[in-house]
């Protein structure tokens, strides 16, 4: 992910109990379009859509954070945008806990959608309008209790969609990943899902220009978004990809699961993240071992660090205990400590 990067383009909105909170500069640039283009004609129906759009954005990030609260996750820093966030706040390496808080924002999306349209139900005869990838006509001439349900169905069906696209700066990346991981492993899971992006990315900007000239009814905006879309898609999706094969798992990745030890993604239990990790491999060699009672267990680094113990583990596998660095033994000791102090 380069969500990092991209902060650069937020404007700081201060600390809400120990969260930064930013406000990134496409949210800055969409307010700007909206309230421009309803200033003369109609200011409060633009102001509503704008509400409507800011407040979606802080339900989708406020479930990410309060999944990852329940599961002893770290304070990322918010950035909102139009589709929610920009970052994941970071949980244990485990795909269960990653998976549920990828997927409770856009969950909460749908679940907006299902409540506004229910109560659009009984004031309007077709809904078909609402879900529209551009603004619904005559939305933004509607009485304001429609237009606010409207708007929250258009906004939050949006999101959801759009939340389902495999790659940065969507949800769908890390919950595939975390899906796939026991059964492909970690580094494998990651590759996986990032060529699935590609072929995602390069097929929408293929539908924009068919879209275009097979569908003339339709306005040329809706070409250039999916292409945009898709350029999006595929330039992230190229990202990911590099950053995946550059991960310390990348060597082992592809063949590790038809490997039958208990170190291979695909028959490891899944961890609760308070639960003890076990390095146990054929029970000739422990790490716990190398512990003494008398240390105290540094903290990971994160992400990057775990990944660097699968990469370990997976070495042990295949070449045996004595091919380790004293650097790896150092490492997985870190990481027995830690865990082993969580689980007590």
């Amino acid at each position: 992910m380069f969500g990092e990067h991209t902060e650069r383009w937020s404007l700081s909105l201060g600390t809400y109990r120990g969260v930064t909170i930013r406000l990134h500069l496409s949210l800055l640039v969409v307010a700007a379009v909206i309230l421009s283009y309803t200033a003369v004609s109609a200011p409060a129906a633009g102001g509503i859509l704008l509400g409507v759009i800011v407040l979606s954005a802080v339900l989708h990030e406020a479930a990410h954070r309060f999944a990852a609260h329940r599961l002893h996750g770290g304070l990322e820093p918010i950035t909102l945008t139009p589709i929610g966030g920009l970052r994941l706040p970071r949980v244990a390496s485990d795909p269960e806990a990653q998976l549920l808080v990828a997927m409770v924002g856009p969950l909460v999306n749908l679940m907006v959608v299902v409540v506004a349209a229910g109560a659009l139900a009984y004031t309007t005869s077709s809904l078909a309008d609402v879900f529209s990838i551009v603004l619904p006509l005559g939305l933004l001439e509607d009485p304001p209790a429609i237009l606010a349900l409207k708007a929250a169905v258009w906004v939050n069906w949006l999101t959801f969609v759009l939340s389902l696209i495999p790659c940065f700066p969507f949800d769908a990346g890390p919950a595939l990943r975390a899906l796939f991981w026991p059964m492909l492993g970690r580094t494998s899971a990651e590759l996986f899902t990032a060529q699935l992006a590609r072929v995602i990315g390069w097929s929408t900007i293929a539908a924009g220009a068919l879209l275009l000239q097979a569908a003339p009814q339709y306005p040329p905006s809706v070409s250039a978004l999916l292409a945009s879309l898709g350029l999006l898609v595929a330039c992230s999706a190229q990202h990911e990809l590099t950053l995946a094969a550059r991960s310390p798992g990348a060597p082992f990745a592809g063949y590790l699961e038809d490997l039958p030890d208990p170190v291979s993604a695909a028959r490891t239990p899944a961890r609760l993240p308070n639960e003890a990790l076990e390095l146990t491999v054929e029970e000739t060699w422990k790490p716990q071992a190398l512990l003494t009672n008398g240390d105290a267990a540094p903290e990971l680094d994160g992400p990057d660090e775990d990944e660097a113990v699968d990469a370990i583990l997976a070495r042990l596998h295949v070449h045996g205990p004595e091919h380790l660095s004293d650097a790896d033994r150092k490492l997985l000791q870190r990481a027995s400590l830690r865990y082993r102090e969580r689980h007590s």
